[in-house]
């Protein structure tokens, strides 16, 4: 898997077929989250997207990693067949395994497993 800032100029022969761009909101009063993704070609043909409510997340890199989780779960595909987009560098860097934090890391554990 390759992580890319959403905004970040990337060369094309650096992107693989399938792109996911994921997002996720977090209503800091009441913890409920709002997430999505969508899943490109690098010739911009949209194959798929999804989106979902949680009633409550701990913070938005919980979620980030929940679209993360649910885009290569509906896609049935590996992480090394995606070049994933997320605003969200502490979620890329636990998938990748260069950070912990306790629940955030299984939950990156079992993504990196699953998609694997």
């Amino acid at each position: 898997m390759d992580a890319v800032s959403p905004n970040s100029t990337t060369p094309k022969a650096f992107f693989n077929e399938n792109i996911i761009f994921v997002d996720a909101a977090r209503d800091l009063n009441t913890g409920r989250t709002g997430l999505g993704w969508m899943v490109r070609t690098r010739d911009g043909l949209i194959q798929k997207a999804g989106q979902a409510f949680v009633e409550f997340t701990t913070d938005v890199e919980w979620a980030e990693l929940l679209a993360i989780r649910s885009a290569l779960l509906n896609l049935g595909a590996t992480i090394e067949d995606m070049l994933i987009f997320s605003d969200s560098t502490n979620a890329i860097s636990l998938i990748l395994g260069g950070k912990e934090f306790s629940d955030h890391d299984l939950l990156a554990k079992n993504i990196h497993q699953e998609a694997s």
